[in-house]
């Protein structure tokens, strides 16, 4: 077995597109290490706080999902949320590189800026979906995981952040909502 001497090993990183690094450190559960990524990469823009915001609440969701699984809630329970937040990170990797790039060739137009405005707009919406799910995790690992409301309550709200997550990136894609 050869072992990798450590620089080369983030010159790699360094040399890999923004969203295989923000893939990998996720991976590595190096969350300072993705927020730090993002906050470097990213333009001084509300989109850009945003974003990070949301990858700060989706790292804290894996935590909490961890926590409710701990204490009981099933993970049939739990395994879709585990989904919805892996595809969200998915796609907010993707965007944080589009944002980055947009940076680096320049920002300056005011159609950017309405772009960014409007990607920022999206972003909130999905910053909720996300914050609603945690509250109902909360909620369900207060009940145990096995009430009935709780459970119909969370379902509710782990659905949300799906569609939110879908209609953000139909945006992104031009489709219509």
């Amino acid at each position: 077995m050869r072992l990798v001497p450590l620089p080369i090993v983030w010159l790699l990183l360094y040399t890999l597109r923004l969203s295989d690094a923000l893939r990998a450190d996720d991976a590595a559960g190096r969350r300072r290490q993705v927020l730090r990524r993002l906050d470097d990469a990213l333009p001084e823009v509300p989109a850009s706080a945003t974003l990070i915001e949301i990858a700060r609440e989706l790292m804290e969701l894996e935590r909490n999902i961890s926590v409710a699984q701990d204490v009981g809630v099933p993970i049939t329970v739990t395994s879709r949320l585990i989904d919805e937040a892996n595809a969200a990170k998915e796609s907010l990797w993707q965007r944080a590189e589009r944002i980055a790039a947009a940076a680096k060739i320049g920002l300056g137009t005011s159609a950017l800026q309405t772009a960014l405005d409007r990607e920022d707009t999206q972003l909130l919406d999905l910053h909720g979906a996300i914050r609603e799910s945690r509250v109902a995790l909360a909620e369900l690992t207060l009940s145990g995981g096995s009430g009935d409301d709780a459970y119909r309550r969370a379902e509710r709200r782990f659905k949300a952040l799906a569609d939110t997550a879908r209609a953000v990136d139909a945006w992104e894609r031009g489709e219509p909502e």
